[in-house]
């Protein structure tokens, strides 16, 4: 279950493991050092450049938290075979090209990482990819041998695979709040150290939550202690819905598929994206022809109340227009992505 930080031991559990100085002591505490609102205005913000563009920012560690079977390791094959070959993720998305590191902790899933791996790479001979199937804790041993191979290979991405298999131990008295808010701070200063990528693969906790990004097994300083995260969701079929957000990035939503060639494909992306089912559902249904708030409630099932509150958020995010009054029209960018899908998973 999770827990919120809500008490004075976990804000001192942040804060370090100082020791309190005596009450009879007269030694004065170094004081702050202040920065003025004139310095700040001069000082110049940049931003991290991108590993792969609206995913992954260099230097941070992206917390890759999504349900159990629901294609995380499967999209991860695609990105290192794109950084690594320097071909765009889902011919879609641009990279800095690259080595790329694969710590594989979950020795179990070697067979199906190796099938999925043949799959995006057929008969290509990969030089800059690197894969690591050693059972460690992240701490000490773990990290220690993450920044041994950075500089040994000097990757401009890492995945890690999972954070259930490296987490490191805690003892019966360890903050696990703490513990975690630790292990991601580990990794993000490596991200910062190297400038690479990082992706850190995690499950999803069983309890339902509105807010995917709030779904990660265990607590909240997980998603507190990374810099940036995403979340997979199974749609119908081979469809998948990857949402991101952190704090070099813009939210950011799409949509991807297998085909019928077991290769992975761009769907479609931004706003629309997380209405995707619906609205591939109403362009076969319509196939290009208006349709009116009755006609979006009898496919969907729903009141004609419910339906209007649907096409109206469809309005706002751009996918369909009102071409008179009461008919609607997806628009075209809808329908092409809508076909497109239909023919790459038939085949």
């Amino acid at each position: 279950m999770k827990r919120e930080i809500i008490d004075e031991r976990d804000i001192d559990a942040f804060a370090g493991d100082s020791v309190d100085r005596p009450a009879n002591s007269s030694a004065e505490p170094e004081p702050f050092a202040w920065i003025g609102g004139g310095e700040l205005t001069k000082m110049e913000s940049k931003r991290k450049p991108m590993i792969v563009d609206k995913m992954l920012p260099a230097g941070a560690l992206t917390l890759n938290a999504s349900k159990s079977k629901s294609g995380k390791t499967t999209l991860m094959v695609e990105v290192c075979h794109a950084v690594s070959t320097g071909r765009p993720v889902l011919a879609r998305y641009a990279v800095t090209s690259g080595p790329v590191l694969y710590w594989l902790a979950d020795d179990a899933n070697v067979a199906r990482f190796a099938e999925a791996w043949r799959i995006v790479s057929g008969d290509e001979r990969v030089e800059d990819f690197h894969l690591s199937v050693k059972r460690q804790h992240l701490h000490p041993d773990g990290i220690f041998n993450l920044r041994k191979a950075a500089n040994e290979f000097r990757p401009v991405l890492i995945v890690v695979d999972s954070y259930t298999t490296i987490r490191t131990p805690r003892t019966r008295n360890t903050d696990f709040v703490k513990a975690e808010y630790d292990d991601m701070r580990r990794l993000s200063e490596l991200a910062a150290e190297t400038g690479a990528a990082i992706n850190l693969i995690h499950h999803q906790s069983k309890a339902k939550q509105a807010d995917p990004f709030d779904a990660a097994a265990g607590s909240y300083a997980m998603s507190a202690g990374s810099d940036g995260r995403m979340a997979v969701e199974k749609l119908d079929g081979t469809e998948r819905l990857v949402r991101i957000d952190g704090r070099d990035l813009d939210a950011f939503e799409f949509v991807y598929a297998r085909g019928a060639d077991r290769r992975l494909f761009h769907v479609i992306d931004g706003p629309a994206a997380t209405h995707w089912q619906r609205l591939r559902l109403m362009a076969v249904r319509q196939r290009g022809t208006s349709f009116s708030t009755k006609d979006a409630g009898e496919v969907f099932g729903l009141s004609d109340r419910q339906a209007r509150r649907i096409l109206a958020q469809w309005e706002s995010v751009g996918a369909l227009t009102e071409v008179e009054r009461g008919r609607f029209i997806l628009e075209n960018a809808i329908i092409e992505a809508a076909v497109r899908a239909q023919k790459a998973t038939e085949g």
